[in-house]
């Protein structure tokens, strides 16, 4: 989504429709954020085309899925092991773990938003930030 006008009026420059996203301080590095994602999703799309893919290639997917995020879960709850990887793996897990498109989507989104905080953590540290 690239978004036209200021912290007020925004809308989709997709559709035009108006967005209801509450003007936060982190506002603007994020727009910039979701600018490069539009741009790397355009070129996506140029290169290969809209891809139709299954979520998983097969049921036994599905089931690893479900059996390993446990253990994503646990190591997010234990000093030492927490990490973006295992973040953003669970967040993933869970939309594969799950069949219906509907809540796929939802933790999907989710995933999509642990990878924003990646991005703005590692634009922290290639700033050399000591906030990280």
């Amino acid at each position: 989504m690239v978004v036209i006008g200021g912290s007020r009026d925004m809308k989709c420059s997709y559709c035009g429709s108006p967005l209801n996203i509450p003007y936060d301080k982190d506002f603007e590095k994020r727009t910039k954020i979701f600018e490069e994602i539009a741009a790397e999703r355009k070129q996506q799309d140029k290169s290969g085309g809209e891809q139709d893919y299954p979520m998983v290639a097969f049921n036994s997917a599905q089931e690893y899925f479900k059996q390993e995020l446990p253990v994503l879960k646990e190591l997010n709850r234990t000093e030492g092991y927490k990490s973006w990887f295992t973040i953003l793996n669970e967040k993933k897990f869970e939309a594969f773990a799950e069949t219906d498109p509907v809540k796929q989507r939802e933790k999907m989104i989710k995933a999509c938003a642990v990878n924003v905080q990646i991005v703005e953590y590692l634009d922290r540290q290639i700033k050399g930030s000591k906030d990280v």
